[in-house]
């Protein structure tokens, strides 16, 4: 049996009607530099992403204590979390208080207005709102919402909302200054 080594022709026939060169073996190098630029683009899809491209998505669960109108309380000690998307992939445990600021004057809704799902875990309805104001503190959240889609929660319902996106890095003065919310912070 003969064997071949990089670097050796081979063929599947002797010799080809055609008179066609054997297919030739790829050389010992050529594949140290596809493993190369393999790794170097595995390294290249790992990178982080830098802190000012990061956008975080906010859940926060807990139990209806009143409907009024277009303002619903949340009671029972509500949990926040914030976390990203892929590449970034991180979750945070959110200070509530602080999740107010985004509402704020100067915060990344307060002029641009958050839509959010709004799962009624106690009847399984999913409806969609937009939030016009949030207050609270770790005891209780205050909401000033607009129904989309879906119905209001009753009072006594479980409830989860996934509040859209906020880029909390924006530029002033051509230098990208951060909210409280930014993962370099005390508040996520």
């Amino acid at each position: 049996m003969t064997s071949i080594r990089p670097g050796d022709t081979a063929s599947a026939a002797p010799e080809n009607e055609a008179n066609e060169p054997p297919l030739q073996f790829a050389k010992p190098h050529a594949a140290a530099a596809l493993a190369l630029l393999a790794l170097t683009t595995l390294a290249m899809a790992q990178e982080p992403v830098p802190e000012n491209q990061i956008t975080w998505l906010f859940i926060l669960q807990g139990v209806v204590e009143q409907v009024d109108g277009n303002e619903m309380t949340i009671a029972g000690s509500p949990e926040a979390l914030a976390f990203t998307d892929a590449p970034s992939r991180r979750v945070r445990p959110l200070d509530i208080a602080g999740l107010t600021l985004l509402w704020e004057d100067g915060g990344p809704f307060h002029e641009i207005l958050p839509n959010a799902s709004l799962i009624d875990e106690t009847e399984e309805v999913l409806s969609v709102i937009e939030i016009y104001a949030f207050t609270g503190n770790s005891q209780e959240v205050v909401l000033t919402f607009g129904v989309l889609e879906g119905v209001v929660p009753a009072v006594g319902d479980h409830i989860a909302i996934t509040i859209d996106g906020a880029d909390l890095c924006q530029p002033v003065d051509n230098v990208m200054v951060c909210s409280p919310f930014d993962p370099g912070g005390n508040h996520l």
